[in-house]
């Protein structure tokens, strides 16, 4: 998690330096976003990666009956917004870390 806070620093930092602080604010929001996704579809759908070139027709079909079913998608949005709330504060506590060790150098 740690190396993944800093490659997500490196990346908001290039991304503020070009774009401005709100595109990369918009940015990290968007990749927590992502990540949190991914971490319901592994950790509570139990799909795996290399299950979209090995079984693509079963997930399409649980990814059917999952969006279909307003009881599985609410779980899934809750539990989505949820990881990527506590991703986002640990990523704030981390930037705040960074920022005060750059700045006393």
């Amino acid at each position: 998690m740690l190396l993944g806070f800093v490659s997500l620093y490196l990346v908001h930092a290039v991304a503020r330096h070009r774009f401005g602080d709100a595109v990369g604010w918009i940015g990290v929001v968007g990749v927590l976003a992502l990540v949190s996704a991914g971490v319901f579809l592994g950790r509570v759908k139990r799909w795996n990666s290399w299950d979209v070139l090995t079984q693509p027709r079963s997930l399409l079909a649980q990814l059917h009956v999952s969006v279909t079913d307003p009881a599985t998608l609410t779980k899934g949005v809750i539990v989505t917004c949820a990881t990527t709330v506590a991703l986002g504060l640990a990523y704030l506590v981390f930037y705040a870390l960074m920022d005060a060790r750059l700045a006393r150098d």
